[in-house]
């Protein structure tokens, strides 16, 4: 049993994702980290001391300055988007049509109306991360590597779904808004071009003839789209930029890298995307914590131990009409 090598804080954590892996339908094959850890935190092979990049870095004499890995800009929360945790089961959304109304005669008859459904479902889908390190490694850090090792382990899921979230195919992973069906777009130019005023407005047009300007509204996009924000005019010579008070178009713009900047269009390379919407419509999904298991066994015999992370989640746009995006900006 893992958790007997677990004390105090440590245990009771591991207690409470063990509680929340039973109430989603999950059986924990390791440790455990409850989203209770994670909401607080928002959240490699063959690591060994012989090869400088895989740890021998991070053996000296001297105290050890670790610099972090940067990543992408997690910015999901600050967008407001919608978190679902401890989910069971696939999780059904259903979607109705409007009805309308018409104007009739005093004694004319009226046609019966009926609203059309349907239903779309959000599934578990796993997310995983393994890494292993040597034993050796461990002994001759002053630094607790194993820790510092999970700590990016966990660091790597978070950016994982975020970017999914975003921009993921569907498949082995979720669909995200960029790929979603029915969303508005917005188009630069045959081969893209450069954001404009008229386009950053366009963006919000199409929501807003959707009917779909509510919620947590605002951009999201990437640092290199932020750069030519800052740095071009509404028109010329007036000295209004397209990104001024940290706001564009009266609105909050989120960066994050997550956001792609390696789309094609004609002859056009390297573009960017750039999204508008309400982020209250994209729904994160989480089955249980996060599902940490340390074999010592399997690779026994080249002293080393090898860590696991699964977690289970899937995202949901609730209304395409909610979002729309240009995905042929050149920076």
């Amino acid at each position: 049993d893992p958790a007997q090598a677990l004390s105090g804080l440590e245990l009771e954590m591991s207690q409470e994702a063990v509680r929340e892996a039973k109430l989603s339908g999950i059986v924990l094959n390791g440790w455990g980290i409850p989203h209770i850890v994670l909401a607080a935190k928002r959240a490699a092979t063959g690591q060994n001391v012989t090869t400088a990049g895989d740890g021998g870095n991070l053996v000296g004499k001297e105290p050890l300055v670790y610099l972090e890995a940067l990543r992408a800009n997690l910015v999901m929360a600050q967008m407001g988007v919608t978190y679902l945790t401890g989910l069971v089961g696939n999780v059904p959304f259903a979607k109705g049509s409007s009805l309308s109304a018409s104007w009739s005669g005093e004694t004319d008859e009226v046609a019966a109306g009926k609203k059309a459904f349907t239903k779309t479902e959000m599934s578990p889908k796993r997310l995983a991360i393994t890494t292993a390190y040597s034993r050796q490694l461990l002994e001759q850090t002053s630094g607790d590597v194993d820790r510092l090792i999970m700590l990016d382990m966990v660091a790597a899921h978070a950016a994982a779904l975020e970017k999914a979230a975003i921009q993921g195919g569907g498949a082995n992973e979720p669909t995200g808004i960029l790929s979603t069906v029915g969303i508005g777009a917005v188009a630069i130019g045959d081969n893209g071009g450069a954001i404009t005023w008229p386009k950053l407005v366009e963006l919000e047009t199409k929501v807003s003839v959707a009917n779909a300007m509510m919620g947590n509204l605002g951009y999201l996009t990437n640092s290199k789209v932020m750069g030519a924000l800052k740095t071009i005019e509404r028109a010329a010579n007036t000295a209004r930029f397209l990104h001024e008070n940290g706001e564009s178009n009266g609105y909050k713009v989120a960066v994050t890298n997550n956001v792609p900047a390696n789309l094609t269009k004609g002859t056009g390379t390297d573009l960017s995307a750039m999204i508008f919407g309400n982020f209250s419509d994209l729904v994160l999904g989480q089955w249980g914590g996060l599902d940490i298991i340390v074999d010592p066994y399997s690779l026994k015999k080249k002293g080393e131990v090898e860590t696991t992370v699964n977690a289970f989640h899937d995202v949901y746009v609730r209304r395409a009409e909610s979002f729309a995006a240009v995905k042929d900006l050149t920076t």
